[in-house]
């Protein structure tokens, strides 16, 4: 394939099973369903840093952080929904979705957007990078950037 094609059918539907996949993981605490959805190595990006998850122990942290993080809220659910899906290439979509952290029906925060490359390795499609649009919330900024190197210092993408 050449270039994007817009709003492919087949790219929102693997888009949307893997943000339903993972969503239930993070409800129900369950970090192999969580896993299944990625490949590693694995890399996420927000304003404040960059981490890249090399091992299942790296992404269990991260897990264990997130969903802290999501307690501490009292978050109940997550009400998120795919805005765009695009293949890129016959291996790669690029996708976007929105999340809002809910607890019942009030919202616990700012809703945030998230851009992800989904790839096609051994026959299975995972999340391979994601960048989190996560501003105003430096709870949920740290609980994405708690697993670093050990020599890793952490630095800012904007002033």
């Amino acid at each position: 394939m050449s270039g994007v094609q817009d709003d492919d059918p087949l790219a929102w539907e693997i888009a949307k099973e893997l943000l339903q996949r993972t969503g239930r993981a993070l409800e129900s605490r369950d970090f192999p369903l969580m896993l299944s959805a990625f490949h590693l190595p694995y890399t996420h990006v927000t304003t404040e840093g960059v981490v890249v998850l090399n091992s299942e122990d790296d992404f269990r942290t991260l897990f264990a952080n997130v969903r802290a993080h999501f307690e501490g809220l009292g978050m109940t659910h997550l009400d998120r929904e795919v805005i765009s899906a695009s293949f890129v290439s016959t291996y790669c979509i690029r996708t976007t979705h929105r999340s809002r952290i809910m607890k019942g029906e009030t919202l616990l925060n700012e809703p945030y957007e998230t851009m992800a490359e989904i790839v096609r390795r051994n026959h299975r499609w995972g999340i391979a990078c994601s960048n989190y649009g996560v501003q105003n919330d430096k709870a949920h900024q740290d609980a994405l950037l708690s697993v670093r190197f050990p020599d890793e210092k952490p630095f800012r993408l904007m002033n």
